[in-house]
């Protein structure tokens, strides 16, 4: 993203004060009644967590109710980036390198000084909760999960998770992405039912059923083939070890390709030879946000044993694209799927097999789960995404 600012902190305008934008023509009187609200964001937007910043970004640029700025924390860049990917995209300031202390959060800190002139601050990650406090004005934060609290996966990933997610508890407001993930919340947190909102995501429409024969060749997969899908990241809670035992003793998945989607660790490689299936796997590491669609309108079925979520947008994103899902019956997954999909709980892998088995052996099902699928995702758009948000700003701000 390149910078059409000063690269210097400059004072901000009058015009800049009253609105939260830089000035772009006559300030109105509603203008200046609007509540100012700054979308705080770090993450890029091929990202999960940068899907829904920029997202909320786009929408609130065209909403009348408020006056709205994505101010994007680009730590690669070290920059502060107001409103990035649009004609007023601007630098708003360039954060220098400090040795032996740079890091994300340190430099999160010391972004904190460009956020003045703003009634509310939505922090769009938990990650950014313990700046809470120290940002100027009131604080909305956006809980995707807090799974490293419930289920860390490194030495002591549950402290320095427990240290960024402290700001919780200062929050004027508090969004979960999920009814699971307020209740966790509730749980290990210890903060009360009646300050969290549910805010579900929404799904890009990208995202749309199309003919498979077509579709598969922009990936280049095989036409004549079933081809099962799953994207994910290598986390253990994703439980990949469980969907290569799935898929190797499923009987109608013998001529079938699977397309794992996210990092392939040795383990996993070595695991699919174990198996024998390694010629039957394909392992694709940085696929473009662009070409995920593809993939999920080229798939026959998507297949997602996570042990736990804070929303599941995988899922969602294959039932838009007419693609039949069986998914883990656990956490936040089947307020997602619903009974548009094949819930399964167990950690077996024959209990799989057979759901499997049961979907591609009975297309009157699968196009069935597919149809379901389609009219499910449908109901959750990120135009509701940014309306109920957009109620919880205006709130926050007449507090």
């Amino acid at each position: 993203m390149a910078g059409t600012g000063n690269p210097t902190h400059q004072p901000l305008s009058a015009a800049f004060l009253l609105t939260g934008r830089r000035p772009c023509g006559i300030v109105t009187a509603m203008d200046d009644r609007r509540p100012r609200i700054a979308i705080v964001n770090d993450q890029p937007r091929s990202s999960g967590t940068g899907t829904y910043a920029w997202q909320l970004a786009g929408l609130a640029a065209r909403a009348q109710r408020i006056a709205a700025d994505h101010v994007f924390l680009d730590y690669p860049g070290r920059r502060v980036v107001r409103d990035p990917g649009t004609e007023g995209e601007a630098v708003a300031a360039r954060i220098a390198r400090i040795p032996l202390l740079d890091n994300r959060p340190w430099f999160w800190r010391r972004c904190l000084r460009h956020l003045r002139g703003y009634g509310v601050v939505h922090l769009t990650s938990q990650n950014m909760s313990f700046l809470c406090g120290a940002v100027p004005g009131r604080t909305v934060v956006t809980c995707l999960d807090i799974i490293p609290l419930i289920a860390p996966e490194a030495p002591l990933e549950r402290q320095w998770r427990g240290y960024l997610y402290s700001g919780l508890r200062r929050a004027d407001r508090l969004i979960a992405i999920s009814a699971a993930t307020k209740r966790d919340v509730m749980r290990h947190c210890g903060i009360a039912a009646d300050r969290i909102d549910v805010v579900p995501l929404g799904v890009d429409e990208r995202y749309r059923p199309g003919d498979k024969a077509t579709v598969r060749r922009q990936p280049h997969l095989p036409g004549d083939r079933p081809i099962i899908l799953h994207v994910g990241t290598a986390a253990a809670r994703k439980r990949v070890p469980l969907l290569l035992g799935a898929f190797a003793r499923a009987r109608s998945c013998r001529d079938a390709l699977l397309v794992r989607i996210g990092k392939a660790t040795p383990e996993h490689r070595a695991l699919a030879r174990r198996l024998g299936i390694q010629q039957r796997v394909l392992f694709l590491e940085n696929i473009a946000a662009d070409a995920l669609p593809s993939y999920y309108g080229a798939a026959d079925l998507f297949v997602f044993p996570s042990r736990h979520e804070g929303f599941g947008l995988p899922p969602l994103e294959a039932m838009a694209s007419g693609c039949p899902v069986i998914a883990a019956d656990n956490s936040s997954i089947p307020e997602v799927v619903g009974d548009a999909g094949v819930l399964v709980a167990s950690d077996d892998p024959q209990r799989w097999a057979e759901e499997i088995d049961r979907v591609l052996d009975d297309p009157a099902l699968a196009k069935d789960l597919a149809r379901r699928g389609v009219e499910r995702a449908a109901s959750f758009t990120w135009e509701k995404t940014f309306k109920l948000t957009e109620k919880i700003y205006c709130r926050v701000a007449r507090s």
